[in-house]
């Protein structure tokens, strides 16, 4: 599991929340880890066909109609 979080403007959450279910999520990860051996990075491609939870989009309904 990935969580992320941060700030994201009323006009971005909105369309967020609004093009969720036709929207399809990827994501790229670029890591640098630390340990006592040696420091490492890793890499991802894209990894495609991801399930995204948005925690906030239920509350964003307009007239009455879900998100």
């Amino acid at each position: 599991m990935l969580f992320v979080e941060g700030e994201v403007s009323e006009g971005k959450a909105d369309q967020i929340a609004r093009l969720r279910e036709k929207n399809s999520s990827s994501i790229e990860i670029h890591c640098e880890f630390n340990c006592p051996l040696h420091n490492f990075t890793k890499q991802t491609g894209r990894l495609e066909g991801l399930h995204v939870r948005y925690i906030n989009a239920a509350f964003r309904e307009k007239d009455g109609e879900p998100a």
